[in-house]
């Protein structure tokens, strides 16, 4: 299946993956020509410690202080502010963070935010000192955020920043409380080969390509029909983002590296879950469904969960198949009818629900 691709201001960009969210947006690694970039996209998600006005041009006259400044940092190549993506030098090496977390850390790198410092305290400004913002390439510190504010004392780095800069309790704190909502609160599973994460709203192109191979499958007829309108997948993907820090409804996107391979949809019941799943034609008949269901359905079981529901149709034999390999059990039949034939009359199908108690 093909990556997804964005266009900039006319200029078309493959996206390779996911680089990081931060308070303002996502950060995508992508490939024009040849050429690495990162492209930010713009969220207007909440953030509960930190409040924004227009944030494209926030970015802009961020950059336009830094660089005036001085201060080492990936160019800005482009801005599209209708679509509210900013086009970014691509840093490639390993974040302060990451240096860190590996004993990797070198006085030079400390040696280098100081000398940053020593510029940016005269002008009365502050950057974001945390690890994740900065990366070494070749030896070099880039701060690869553009965000600055006005100096504060308690917010400078001799006062905050240096606190996670090696492993201090509070970076072992953070870091032990970032792997644990990733890992175990269920936004973020990981198996042998796959990734298995809540769905954001960038993910709709991907979705929708799922939804298009499904159209074509000779089991169409036995799953309600997806509009595939650009709109129209935009408008419900976003919705389904909305959910992501939600329990009442969960959904994944199963990721093969950097690849949305299909979803898991979650909707809670009185006494569980109700099970929903699809994915790319190109990727059946290799176990992803059977290993990310598991992995989904092992989580929930220790989150506490006792029982499972799942609904197809009794034709749809791969999908039947599934379930049964999962340990579902039929428990009930339905008829069950989402299309009408040329004389209007609706086709009914048989649908089994199935049951698990984890």
């Amino acid at each position: 299946m093909e990556r997804e691709r964005l266009s900039v201001n006319g200029t078309e960009y493959e996206i390779e993956r996911l680089l990081g969210k931060g308070k303002g947006g996502y950060s995508w690694l992508a490939s024009s020509d040849g050429r690495k970039v990162v492209l930010k996209q713009i969220h207007h998600e909440p953030c509960s410690y930190y409040q924004f006005g227009d944030k494209i041009q926030s970015e802009i006259n961020d950059y336009r202080r830094l660089s005036a400044i001085g201060i080492r940092m990936p160019a800005m190549l482009d801005v599209d502010t209708a679509k509210e993506i900013i086009v970014k030098e691509y840093i490639e090496g390993e974040t302060a963070d990451e240096l860190v977390i590996r004993d990797g850390m070198k006085p030079e790198y400390l040696e280098q935010v100081r000398e940053m410092c020593a510029l940016l305290y005269p002008s009365h400004t502050n950057i974001d000192y945390f690890p994740t913002n900065f990366v070494v390439r070749n030896g070099e510190l880039f701060y690869i955020d553009y965000e600055c504010n006005d100096y504060m004392e308690e917010w400078n780095f001799e006062n905050w920043g240096i606190k996670y800069w090696s492993k201090t309790p509070e970076f072992l704190q953070h870091f032990e409380k970032t792997e644990k909502r990733s890992e175990n609160d269920g936004r973020m599973i990981k198996t042998e080969r796959l990734s298995i994460r809540r769905v954001i709203s960038d993910d709709w192109k991907s979705i929708q390509r799922i939804w298009a191979d499904e159209a074509e499958s000779g089991y169409a007829r036995y799953d309600k029909p997806n509009d595939l309108d650009d709109q129209a997948v935009m408008q419900r993907i976003r919705m389904w983002a909305s959910f992501a820090d939600s329990n009442e409804h969960i959904f994944y996107a199963v990721c093969l590296q950097e690849t949305i391979i299909g979803y898991l949809a979650l909707h809670q019941t009185e006494d569980g879950y109700e099970l929903g799943y699809c994915f790319h034609s190109d990727y059946h008949g290799k176990g992803y469904a059977k290993e990310s269901i598991s992995a989904v359905l092992a989580n929930l079981k220790k989150n506490g969960e006792a029982r499972i529901t799942a609904g197809t149709a009794l034709q749809n034999t791969p999908s039947v198949s599934l379930l049964r390999s999962l340990g579902f059990r039929q428990i009930e039949t339905e008829r069950v009818s989402f299309y009408k034939d040329p004389e209007g009359n609706d086709i009914v199908f048989d649908g089994g629900i199935f049951e698990l108690i984890l």
